[in-house]
């Protein structure tokens, strides 16, 4: 032990050296075309820079590693971080008996790949219980003491064989770069739009939230709507001949390489790989192992959703304090937030429904809702009327006469990930909001979060105060008419444009900026993390059910 341990004293004495000695120069990053500002030179025309830094510095406060100066400016000397192989997890305060209901903490260890322990916090995991067959499960709740040690808090909801799932989703050096590269590289996607004239003749050109200063732009932004856009002006035609608003996948990885290439031992940080490879390494959601790995829980005289004391689903609710928002029993979702009501039948559905009014805005995760409702629900289609108009960004429309139900649907503004959507379909939240006509059978449900994971948190703030103007404008208007904003969900893909460490944050983000007010909060993040099915961006129809009918408990909790 003593070599190992020498050695790493001496990792961290060059460690410090490189942060404090003589000489020191922080490496910056290669110029980026049209993109070397950060946003909140921007963003303090409409809200000061202060406001949003003093959001996030405590929303969004995440413990850094000692090693954090020598991740960023990639003076890596092979320094061990978190591995998820020789962290640990073992039950507290054992019993011989559990029973539903019940609470349970399970303390975590994390190692490094020497086996270790660390000394500081900022790890990031995901846990859930569950029967054998997953059919039952629920999440638990985190907390890091910053000192490598970590609880995982759980509550028992059925009796049987109830088995531990900690995952690593990222090592507090994975959280650190993707933060860091989060500040450096604040747009990590572009997009193109192309300008067109009766003529045919046309240009492409750049787009995003901001251009540099001396790039001639047109831009596009709505300050009142929290709405920064701009596209390079092209040469020959006009800023009025924009047709359409597209990504550019090729380009963004091009810019992203220059703005921060990513060393092999970053790449290893936040890999995106599901599941361990002893040849090629990863740290991606990776289960670690405990003992013991399940305990038995025993039924009690009074059903766990009697003892609850759940209250009804309406607006206004305090955000949730138990270890998790509710559990799954066969493929049924129970919340322990409020007393959320099941639809067997549609009939159920269209005595919910009848002469409402329900307008879905957002990405498409909303529109799954809406698409649900239209297709496996109504037993029908949605109308436009443009035939250019496409199914992923609409707007949409679709009526059902014998209840007197209309259901809309239209996507939010850019940034956009879309092959192409005509620019005059798009139309920014804020705007829609208060173009409607509001009332005691109006229903909005917002859902917004999964273009943003890629750029600035400054970005995804604005946006929301906006929307949040909007609201209290509506609300001013029509009082009774009832908001609903659905939170982000769980997913996998490319972890430095879309991993759930940026989804789980920017939900903190949506609670603190509409705290307060009197709307309804649609939180479904323990909904998907803790069921069987994989993380995908667009849950399996058996999850979306439950999301639609947890809709339904806030439009007719009784």
């Amino acid at each position: 032990m003593f070599p190992t341990r020498l050695l790493r004293s001496l990792r961290y004495c060059l460690v410090l050296a490189a942060i404090t000695g003589t000489g020191y120069v922080m490496l910056g990053h290669p110029n980026r075309p049209y993109i070397q500002h950060r946003p909140q030179q921007k963003v303090s025309e409409e809200q000061p820079i202060a406001e949003n830094s003093v959001l996030i510095s405590d929303t969004l406060y995440w413990p850094k590693p000692p090693t954090a100066m020598v991740i960023s400016n990639r003076l890596w000397t092979g320094l061990p971080i978190t591995e998820a192989k020789e962290t640990t997890f073992s039950l507290n305060n054992p019993t011989a008996s559990y029973f539903v209901g019940d609470f349970v903490n399970v303390t975590i260890v994390v190692r490094d790949k020497d086996g270790q322990p660390k000394i500081h916090g900022g790890d990031y995991f995901q846990v859930r219980v569950q029967s054998p067959d997953g059919d039952n499960a629920a999440a638990g709740h985190v907390i890091d003491y910053e000192n490598g040690t970590y609880t995982a808090q759980f509550r028992l909801y059925w009796a049987g064989e109830v088995k531990f799932n900690i995952r690593l989703v990222h090592p507090s050096e994975g959280c650190y770069l993707l933060n860091y590269m989060w500040e450096v590289c604040p747009l990590r996607l572009t997009f193109t739009s192309t300008f067109r004239e009766n003529n045919g003749s046309s240009e492409t050109t750049e787009c995003n939230v901001f251009l540099d200063d001396d790039v001639e732009q047109c831009d596009y932004s709505e300050p009142r709507s929290g709405v920064s856009w701009a596209c390079v002006k092209p040469k020959t035609l006009p800023c009025s001949s924009r047709v359409d608003h597209k990504v550019d996948y090729d380009l963004s990885n091009h810019l992203n390489k220059l703005c921060f290439p990513l060393s092999s031992e970053q790449r290893h940080m936040i890999s995106s790989l599901v599941t361990y490879d002893e040849e090629k390494g990863g740290t991606f959601k990776k289960t670690i192992n405990g003992s013991p790995d399940s305990i038995n829980v025993k039924s009690t005289s009074v059903p766990i959703t009697v003892s609850l004391r759940r209250p009804r689903c309406e607006a206004g609710i305090p955000a949730p304090t138990a270890p998790t928002t509710g559990f799954w029993q066969r493929d049924v979702w129970t919340s322990t937030v409020c007393h959320n009501r099941h639809f067997p039948r549609r009939e159920h559905y269209y005595k919910c429904l009848k002469n409402k009014e329900l307008y879905f805005m957002g990405d498409s995760t909303g529109r799954q809702l809406y698409e649900f409702l239209v297709f496996s629900i109504l037993n029908t289609t949605f109308s436009a009327a443009d035939p250019s108009i496409t199914r992923r960004a609409g707007p949409h429309y679709a009526v059902h006469t014998p209840s007197n139900l209309t259901l809309r649907f239209r996507v939010h503004g850019p940034p956009l990930r879309t092959g192409g959507i005509n620019v005059t379909h798009i139309n920014y939240l804020a705007n829609e909001i208060n173009s409607v006509r509001g009332g005691s059978d109006y229903v909005i449900i917002i859902t917004m979060w999964a273009h943003f994971t890629s750029f600035h948190y400054d970005i995804y703030i604005k946006r929301l105060r906006g929307i949040r103007t909007a609201i209290l404008n509506l609300l001013h208007r029509k009082p009774d008419t009832l908001i609903v904003f659905k939170t982000a969900s769980t997913r996998t893909g490319v972890p430095r444009l879309s991993s759930d460490f940026f989804s789980s944050q920017m939900n903190k983000i949506i609670r603190k900026v509409f705290e307060n007010m009197k709307i309804i909060i649609l939180d479904v993040w323990d909904l998907t993390l803790s069921h069987k099915n994989e993380d995908i961006i667009h849950p399996k129809q058996v999850i979306v059910r439950q999301e639609v009918e947890l809709l339904l408990s806030y439009i007719c909790p009784d």
